[in-house]
Order: C-alpha cells, then sequence, then structure tokens
C-alpha cells in the first residue's frame, strides 16, 4: 500500500460536535500525516469554506443542520468528498446525505482499519483526479500553445479546439462558434468540394477512411476572407466514441514559396515567358492529347534576322529590350491554348493547339507583319523568319522541332522575313 504521504497536499476538513469523536478522528489523520483541520458548528464551517476549499470533510451526521451543510457545500463546490459519520445509518438524515452524494457514510463507533481505509481510497481517488485534471491541463497548453489550428470532434461534431482555431475564425470561444455555425467540420471547411478518395461526406457528415494516414490539402478563406491553403491531418484518438483529432497546419506561405520557384524553373528570366524545359513538358501533353483525339497541332520556330548587328550597333541591352518586346507583342496575338517560349537566345518556339498547316500559315503571317510595322524604339524595325511544322501521325514533338527547324533554315536561305511551311520536296529541293 502507498504512503499517504506520497499524494499530494490533501486538505481534510472534519466537523464534529463530540468531543471523544474529534479526538478519535485528529489522532487517525495525524498518524496518516495528513493536513487537516478541526470545525465544531456548521456555522463555523461555512465561514470557514469562504476562503478555504478542502479536498475531504469528514462531517457528523446529527441533525438536519448538518444536512443543509452539505447542500451549502455542494452548492459552494461540488467537487468536495464528503465523508459522512453518523449513529444511525437508517436514519432519514442519512438517508438525505445520500441524495446529496456524499462520498461514503460510515457508522459510529468509528472503527480505526474502517476509517483508514475510507480515507485511503478518497485520497487515491482525488490523487488520480488531480492527475487526470494536470494531464487536461497539460493537454490544453500542448493545444493552445500549437500554431495549428487543432480541434476534437465527436461524430464529426466539433467538441473542442484551440486558441488558433478561435482566431483564425475571430470567435472568442467555441460556443460562440457552435451558436453561428453548424458544428460539423465538413460543412465550415466546405470539404464537399475537395475530398480525396479517403474521404466521403454523406448527410453532411465527413467521414474519413484509413484515418491515421490520412492527409489532404484544401483552402479556407480566413476571418478577412482571405484564402489559406492546409495540410489536413486526421488521427483517430477513440474508435468507440467516434473520436478524432484534427490538425490544420497552414502552408499558405511554402505555397507561395513553391509557386515562385516554379515560376522560376518554368520561366525565361529575360522575357518571362515559357523557358524550353516547360515548353517540352506541355508539347508532349498537348501531342499525346492530338494522337488520341485525332486533332490538329503546329509546332512554330521564328528567329529575329540579323539579330547579332543589333547588338554590335546598339549593344547588349538594347538587343534584351528588343527581345522583351518581342515576346510580349507575339504574347498578346496568341490564344489562351497556344504556348509561346524563348527558345534559345534570338530564337522563340510556338505551339499552336488546334491549327492544321493552313491555319497555322495564315496565322505566323499575321505574326510576321505585325513584327515587321511595330517599333522597337532605339532598334528601329526588325524582321522575324518563320519555320512551321505541323502535326501528322507518328511525329514526335522531336522531330516537329526538327521539321520547323529545317523550315526555318529555308525563310533564312530564301531572303528572310518569311514564313516556310515544312515539306519533304522543299527540304529535298534545298
Amino acid at each position: 500500500m502507498a504512503e499517504y504521504n506520497d499524494f499530494e497536499p490533501i486538505e481534510i476538513l472534519v466537523v464534529e460536535e463530540n468531543q471523544k469523536d474529534r479526538e478519535i478522528i485528529s489522532n487517525l489523520l495525524t498518524s496518516l500525516n495528513l493536513n487537516f483541520i478541526v470545525e465544531t458548528s456548521v456555522e463555523s464551517v461555512l465561514n470557514r469554506l469562504n476562503n478555504y476549499s478542502p479536498e475531504i470533510i469528514v462531517c457528523d451526521m446529527y441533525d438536519n443542520d448538518n444536512v443543509n451543510l452539505i447542500n451549502c457545500i455542494r452548492k459552494v463546490n461540488n467537487e468536495i468528498k464528503i465523508i459522512v459519520i453518523t449513529d444511525n445509518i437508517d436514519s432519514l438524515s442519512c438517508i438525505n446525505a445520500f441524495d446529496n452524494s456524499v462520498y461514503k457514510i460510515l457508522t459510529k463507533p468509528i472503527l480505526n482499519k474502517e476509517f483508514t481505509r475510507i480515507i485511503f481510497e478518497c485520497c487515491e481517488f482525488i490523487k488520480v483526479q488531480q492527475q487526470l485534471k494536470k494531464q487536461r491541463h497539460f493537454a490544453r497548453v500542448l493545444m493552445d500553445y500549437q500554431k495549428d489550428l487543432i480541434f476534437i470532434a465527436r461524430c464529426n461534431k466539433i467538441i473542442d479546439c484551440n486558441k488558433s482555431f478561435l482566431k483564425f475564425f475571430n470567435y472568442i470561444s467555441l460556443d460562440e462558434y457552435l451558436e453561428k455555425h453548424c458544428s460539423c467540420f465538413a460543412n465550415l471547411f466546405n470539404l464537399n468540394s475537395c475530398l480525396p478518395h479517403k474521404f466521403t461526406c454523406n448527410s453532411n457528415k465527413l467521414k474519413i477512411d484509413d484515418i491515421n494516414e490520412t492527409t489532404i490539402k484544401i483552402h479556407v478563406p480566413d476571418k478577412h476572407g482571405e484564402n489559406k491553403t492546409f495540410f489536413v491531418r486526421a488521427i483517430d484518438i477513440d474508435p468507440l466514441k467516434d473520436e478524432m483529432l484534427v490538425v490544420f497546419t497552414d502552408i499558405t506561405f511554402l505555397e507561395e514559396e513553391n509557386k515562385k520557384i516554379e515560376i522560376l524553373a518554368n520561366t525565361d528570366p529575360l522575357t518571362k515567358i515559357y523557358n524550353r524545359l516547360k515548353f517540352n513538358v506541355i508539347a508532349v501533353e498537348e501531342i499525346s492529347r492530338v494522337k488520341s483525339n485525332m486533332g490538329n497541332l503546329s509546332v512554330v520556330l521564328f528567329d529575329i534576322d540579323h539579330f547579332k548587328k543589333v547588338n554590335d550597333n546598339y549593344g547588349h541591352i538594347i538587343g534584351d529590350e528588343v527581345l522583351v518586346k518581342l515576346a510580349a507583342l507575339v504574347r498578346s496575338m496568341l490564344r489562351k491554348t497556344d504556348t509561346l517560349a524563348r527558345w534559345g537566345g534570338e530564337e522563340f518556339i510556338i505551339l499552336l493547339a488546334d491549327s492544321n498547316e493552313y491555319e497555322s500559315l495564315i496565322f505566323c503571317e499575321r505574326i510576321r507583319k505585325k513584327i515587321e510595322e511595330a517599333n522597337f524604339n532605339v532598334a528601329g524595325n526588325i524582321t522575324c523568319s518563320f519555320g512551321v511544322s505541323s502535326y501528322s501521325v507518328n511525329k514526335t514533338l522531336e522531330i516537329l522541332i526538327s521539321e520547323a527547324d529545317s523550315a526555318l533554315y529555308i525563310a533564312k536561305n530564301s531572303g528572310r522575313n518569311r514564313v516556310e511551311l515544312y515539306s519533304d520536296t522543299i527540304v529535298n529541293s534545298n
């Protein structure tokens, strides 16, 4: 059996009118090394309870005043453990005491072993309560310390949450939130529109299968209406009660940084259009789509005629300005389904979606004229040459680019500032 002084300090209040019984109780509690105070009347006890809160009250049940005392104690503190000592366990007072939720009833004369056992059980019970209270407090501190949005749900209904959750949605308490919203968190986060296969929502209730491995990414508007991106993790904490811990980790900053990195990885830093790598990815996907749908597409390579003279005469800064303006001009003429990229140096490439040979030639001719008519500030007027290759069965991206390059070569050798369509006849004749 554990030592009584192993417990955290437990205060005991003894209410006993009979001097002999007071001495017996006092001696027993002293032998157990427990802290206690003795009072002899109901009035003195009530005065004492104004600034003193014992964990246990040992109370003699000798008249109805003491029953009233128990009622008063319960109004002040419902957690105090009350041990009643009486001359007659069948008395009406004892029955009333039971109705007021006393911990135990002992009959006189007081037996040392029985009294000791009851006090020990009561102290042990209080210690467990103290430990649970500490654990709950520790869990609460941990939850509230987290920047993550954390809540506990039972049968998909939110029953607890941390401060970050309340702050994000601009509420003071969970009760305030529950007054204004349905407590089903599937509704709160609009998860119906973004559920992966592990998440299903029936009758406005979110069900998470294989919950210990579940992580999804969703967008949630904050109190200002700004969308924030979260990773959502759900952990099953009590399957019998259908309780889960749900954690929302704000990854908005990481998402924004990833977008910046993606843009840097896919974009030409000078002209701000796609680079060669990104073009290849888009083109391969588009060719696969066209191959399945028996559709059309064309690849166009074009570059600036005599661009070396621009750099030699005006310098590379002016040359860069020409490249930037040219990219912006061509991009403004493309459709949303088309793709423009810088292929390298003064050379650019276009993927014309859903365009056959005839349509591609007309479109490129229109671009050529627009460039010829444009003024490039210090550099004045420039021209461009174009090579076009259109998709046909079994052509790969490499073949299309090679054919467009051959057509561009022919355009250059045929006087520049022109559009040439690839064909075996033209290539062989050159």
